[in-house]
């Protein structure tokens, strides 16, 4: 790209200056689980804690977790909205197992997400 300047005489630049302008593509929004760091084994009555970090260039609509156990339809739980440009944000929840009725040796998964 060059600029090119006319003044209200009509007189020129007498040098062109050239830019150079780049363009990334966007980049989804930087979401990192933070515990548990690996697969958990847990009572029935336990509850178990989730956390996770998420931060973006332009910002974050919305950001949660989606968990299923098996036979039941998946909940999703968002967990903050309109995140601004470059905040980090931690993210914390506890899945209460006795209350979501799981039973001995199921297999609960969970994913986090962010918009």
């Amino acid at each position: 790209m060059q600029l090119k300047l006319v003044d209200d005489a009509g007189r020129t630049n007498q040098k062109v200056d050239q830019f150079t302008i780049h363009v990334l593509p966007n980049q989804p929004p930087g979401l990192k689980p933070l515990f548990p760091a690996r697969d958990l084994q847990v009572s029935a009555l336990e509850e178990m804690d989730l956390k996770a970090g998420v931060q973006d260039d332009f910002g974050v609509e919305r950001v949660g977790l989606t968990y299923t156990i098996p036979g039941q339809e998946p909940v999703e739980v968002v967990l903050a909205e309109k995140i601004a440009a470059k905040e980090k944000r931690e993210l914390a929840h506890v899945l209460r197992l006795e209350s979501l009725d799981a039973e001995p040796d199921q297999l609960i998964s969970y994913h986090w997400w962010a918009e």
